[in-house]
């Protein structure tokens, strides 16, 4: 009878065992199966915030090209510009340059006769 009732509660411990194994068992099958959908979840986040920065990049891209196309619109305008104040420039010397012969002409006009136009 002893050695039966030692086999009894061998079988019995073995029974206890083989049960905890088989909850660790589920529950290590539950965090498996967690852990997949975390991972899934982190896969659909990591796809989101790769197409957000995708629209962010296009959106920075487009910004800078307006940014180029405005430097060189200044660019542009800064030279027309210059050009235009050259222009002036010349323009104010000649103006000079004629008053500066009417002067002379004038000068060289005998005192008592009066231009007028007629």
């Amino acid at each position: 009878m002893n050695v039966r009732r030692t086999l009894s509660e061998y079988i019995y411990c073995k029974k206890e065992k083989l049960n905890r194994l088989h909850l660790d068992l589920l529950h290590a099958r539950n965090i498996i199966q967690g852990n997949k959908e975390n991972f899934s979840n982190l896969n659909l986040e990591s796809k989101r915030i790769m197409d957000e920065k995708k629209v962010i990049d296009q959106d920075i891209i487009s910004e800078a090209r307006k940014c180029i196309e405005t430097k060189s619109m200044i660019r542009y305008y800064m030279t027309s510009t210059q050009n235009k104040k050259v222009e002036l420039l010349k323009v104010q010397d000649n103006y000079h340059k004629t008053l500066l012969n009417i002067q002379h002409l004038v000068k060289m006009l005998p005192s008592g006769k009066i231009i007028t136009e007629e």
